[in-house]
């Protein structure tokens, strides 16, 4: 008897950081999947527009209200969505960055300065210069654990 309790201790103070583990080794497996996945179609998307990144509009200004709608619906050549658009969809939804809770893990954050990987402002952000997608780390305060700084390294490399 004495055994059996011992073993349910030890399974108590065991098993919760192996659930842990797993549970990170699948967002981090996720989170590829879903960079891969969005980069190669955004590297799509700037072919079948004349080089243009799909946060840009005809006129080639900043249009980060229709990058999503870009991404997942249909468009004509010059990147105006319409169902009847001859190139698109992309992808059948923005993906998530499981790293990110709740709402702001589908938000984009647009810029040109080098990617603030850990300050938490959104789910993606895409460089409006390089049109490299990355996907941001971290809450507002900054702390970023050490599972993310390693998917960081990986993920940046190669654009």
């Amino acid at each position: 008897m004495t055994a059996l309790v011992t073993l349910a201790i030890l399974g108590i103070i065991v098993l919760p950081p192996c659930l842990a583990d797993n549970a990170d080794k699948a967002r981090a497996r996720a989170l590829r999947t879903n960079v891969a996945a969005a980069r190669r179609q955004i590297a799509r998307y700037r072919a079948n527009h004349g080089g243009r990144w799909p946060h840009v509009d005809a006129g080639g200004k900043l249009d980060a209200d229709n990058f999503v709608a870009r991404m997942t619906g249909r468009t004509d050549a010059d990147g105006t969505v319409k169902a009847s658009g001859e190139h698109g969809p992309y992808l059948s939804q923005w993906p998530e960055n499981p790293f990110v809770p709740g709402v702001t893990a589908r938000k984009i954050v647009f810029g040109r300065p080098d990617l603030p990987v850990h300050d938490g402002s959104g789910g993606w952000y895409f460089n409006t210069e390089t049109g490299t997608l990355n996907p941001i780390f971290g809450n507002n305060s900054g702390r970023v654990t050490r599972l993310e700084l390693s998917l960081i390294t990986e993920l940046q490399i190669g654009g």
